[in-house]
């Protein structure tokens, strides 16, 4: 990627004359928690949620044209950039990392004219407090996993993986000491662990699973510094086990 350039969903703002005139500064995450302050005591109790709110980016952007080209480029920015849903960002100068914004305030179009055929452009972002290893990264490989297997993570972060487990009947899968136990599984079932919810992959079609756990507690990677917990092992009518990491780290 060139510099100032950037990915939205696939689609690199250069291809439509559309640059950033400067890198964006961005702010750490800011952590969850609670301050209590108990009568009598000194300083404050802090209890930790173990979550981070999202932060925002601002960007300003530069776009080449003319006088006629002033409406069509507006609803093109727009199409790009569009709102009430997660785009897929990728920075020219974080190139092997995915961010995941929402546009928090729209495009303005700061000035009212072109002037020598460029435009300026205003745009705020609300981005996720993770970013993701893309395909770039040489990290986005699926774990064939072997039964007693340990998991490497690289990085400091918790990891919160997709696992496909093929078999069948009533089977058990423990990863870094939780175990999930499941009933009548049918060729397969796919655990979910950042969005806590099970599914069947049914001819590329998802149904629901959750019927088929009583177990409440997803499963999650530790941090490399804990890695020698990051063991995998299963129980049952298994024939193959499959880790998508969705290896992550902070903002």
């Amino acid at each position: 990627m060139r510099p100032g350039d950037i990915s939205v969903n696939g689609v690199l703002i250069s291809d439509h004359k559309i640059y950033c005139s400067t890198r964006p500064d961005i702010e750490t995450p800011k952590r969850v928690f609670q301050k209590l302050t108990v009568f009598g005591g000194a300083g404050d109790i802090i209890y930790d949620d173990g979550g981070y709110e999202n932060t925002p980016i601002s960007l300003s952007l530069w776009m080449n044209g003319t006088e006629d080209d002033i409406s069509s480029n507006r609803r093109l920015v727009n199409k790009i950039f569009p709102q009430a849903s997660y785009l897929e960002i990728i920075f020219w100068f974080d190139p092997t990392l995915t961010y995941y914004c929402y546009v928090s305030d729209p495009a303005k179009f700061t000035n009212k004219r072109m002037h020598n055929g460029v435009i300026d452009i205003d745009l705020s972002l609300s981005c996720k407090p993770y970013k993701r290893f893309n395909q770039s990264s040489g990290m986005t490989e699926v774990i064939k996993a072997t039964n007693n297997q340990k998991i490497v993570n690289n990085t400091d972060e918790y990891q919160l993986p997709v696992i496909k487990i093929t078999g069948n009947g009533n089977i058990s899968l423990t990863l870094a000491g939780t175990t999930m136990r499941f009933n009548n599984v049918d060729d397969n079932i796919i655990i979910d662990c950042e969005k806590l919810y099970l599914y069947k992959d049914h001819y590329s079609l998802a149904k629901s699973r959750n019927d088929r756990t009583n177990d409440l507690e997803f499963p999650f990677i530790y941090p490399q510094d804990q890695n020698n917990k990051n063991t995998i092992s299963w129980t049952g009518n298994i024939s193959s086990v499959e880790i998508r990491p969705n290896w992550r780290t902070l903002v």
